[in-house]
């Protein structure tokens, strides 16, 4: 039977508090190795403790903005490794940037999270760019789509938008990130063209 665990997350400069439903502190562990698990308050908190006020209560099963949030942290660092690597292979140091900003034009209130790709990149030097979105599995969708579009000049702010992007939609899955992969890698090699990627797309997906 499932029961409510006290957790924190440790971010280096302080420590962010929760209540976890969950049937034991091992299968916290097992999901969210990020989390320290308490099965009682520790001695220095207090009933009043500021920490515990507004406190998220949420279930393993179904996670809320607290472990939700660690789920993202987690897939932007898969993601960040993928392309490091590809782009290393490809000796192209530098050259590919996170581009899409996480808040509207105040710079202050965030975008919509259904918004935001889980990773994007933008090269300036081929004047191309991707994103990649996640999301959850569902048998009516295939387990990844690609698609590529072309932002032609006087319809566009060429100083905002690149010439061309990747768009790649998948679920999450060993399965799916090695056909992330080889299309990533086929798109930032700057030979390929827009053409020869549909093509490639339909081969792969």
């Amino acid at each position: 039977m499932k029961q409510r665990y006290l957790v924190v997350y440790d971010y280096g400069m302080g420590g962010l508090w929760a209540y976890v439903v969950a049937s034991s502190p091992a299968q916290i562990v097992h999901r969210f190795p990020e989390l320290t698990v308490f099965e009682s308050k520790p001695e220095w908190m207090a009933d009043d403790s500021p920490e515990l006020d507004g406190i998220a209560v949420e279930d393993i099963d179904e996670p809320g903005a607290f472990l939700g949030s660690l789920l993202t942290a987690r897939n932007v660092e898969h993601w960040q490794r993928v392309v490091e690597e590809i782009v290393e292979s490809l000796h192209q140091d530098g050259e590919w940037a996170r581009w899409i900003p996480p808040h509207v034009a105040d710079g202050v209130t965030p975008i919509d999270v259904s918004g935001i790709p889980i990773f994007d990149a933008r090269s300036r030097r081929t004047d191309r760019a991707f994103r990649i979105i996640e999301h959850t599995a569902s048998g009516s969708e295939p387990a990844v789509a690609a698609w590529v579009e072309t932002y032609e000049d006087g319809d566009y702010d060429r100083s905002v938008l690149p010439r061309d992007e990747l768009f790649i939609s998948l679920s999450l899955s060993e399965e799916s990130t090695a056909v992330a992969r080889e299309l990533l890698t086929k798109w930032m090699t700057p030979e390929t063209t827009v053409d020869g990627m549909r093509v490639f797309i339909d081969e792969r997906t």
